[in-house]
């Protein structure tokens, strides 16, 4: 039972990923994103946001913070509003 929901997870994280990564796309073609390991890396104008899928949350870091904001899975409308705000 474990495996599967540990698959599920992955699963959603994936999703939410693409999803992100859609939005992104979306929003401004001057960003740059590659992804480091499972998190997006954006970059625009010298603005450095890392976008991390952790298994309980979602984090947005601005290269000059030391810790990132977090949003629940069930939160990507305020992931996209924070991700816009920065970025535009």
């Amino acid at each position: 039972m474990r495996a599967s929901k540990s698959k599920d997870n992955d699963v959603k994280k994936m999703e939410f990923k693409e999803k992100v990564e859609s939005f992104i796309k979306s929003l401004d073609s001057e960003c740059e994103y590659k992804t480091v390991g499972k998190d997006l890396e954006v970059n625009k104008e010298g603005v450095k946001v890392q976008i991390m899928f952790r298994d309980d949350y979602m984090g947005i870091k601005k290269s000059n913070n030391k810790f990132p904001k977090e949003f629940s899975y069930k939160e990507l409308g305020k992931l996209k509003k924070e991700l816009k705000d920065i970025l535009l």
